[in-house]
């Protein structure tokens, strides 16, 4: 079964995805597999800025909502994801 999943991107992020938001379509997913996913045709500078280079692990760059919730709450990067779920990615790092 295919998944559909929408991704709102805050901040850097717009830039690095080059659009505010879009949708994926996926198999069985996680959270970590639609930020693969998301990250999979972009520059390796730009993956930078969505995962930790020395992690690998996205939580150092962003907060991760979940329909509305951080993931730490439905289950971290290893979250189910299911058809019409929303990802808002935010970053940590801003100016003022």
């Amino acid at each position: 079964m295919t998944l559909n999943v929408r991704i709102k991107a805050l901040g850097v992020f717009r830039r690095v995805i080059n659009r505010t938001s879009l949708s994926l379509d996926l198999e069985q997913a996680t959270v970590n597999d639609v930020l693969r996913a998301l990250a999979a045709p972009l520059s390796p500078e730009a993956v930078t800025l969505l995962f930790d280079p020395e992690l690998h692990d996205p939580r150092p760059n962003m907060l991760i909502l979940l329909n509305g919730r951080e993931i730490s709450v439905a289950g971290g990067l290893e979250a189910k994801i299911r058809n019409n779920d929303e990802l808002v990615l935010v970053p940590i790092a801003h100016g003022g």
